[in-house]
């Protein structure tokens, strides 16, 4: 339950901020995004987690389970990284959904 309490608050303070994905697109240049969501980013990049960290003052463990769709980030923390790695701030929600999704497949049926 503490994911989708977590899920509500990202949508809330999406619509809030104005930094929906469709918003983003009706913009010339969609903001600057340029990368999926934190993986791609990684992947494409270069960049280290323990780099991404440093830089926003948390763990290498902790933008691990971010980028791997285990958790997803607060708000505040969540526009950081997004300002940060260039990508749509609901790619965080994505990649939690897409995780919880692919973790019921793997659950044997009753």
């Amino acid at each position: 339950m503490h994911g989708l309490t977590r899920l509500c608050q990202m949508c809330i303070f999406a619509c809030l901020m104005g930094k929906s994905k469709d918003r983003a697109r009706r913009r010339p240049g969609g903001r600057g995004r340029k990368y999926r969501d934190l993986a791609d980013y990684i992947a494409k990049t270069g960049d280290t987690q323990a780099t991404i960290a440093a830089k926003l003052n948390v763990t290498q463990a902790y933008v691990s389970r971010v980028a791997g769709g285990l958790v997803i980030p607060r708000a505040v923390l969540a526009v950081k990284i997004a300002e940060y790695a260039k990508i749509p701030l609901d790619s965080f929600t994505r990649a939690y959904l897409k995780r919880q999704a692919l973790e019921a497949d793997k659950q044997p049926a009753a």
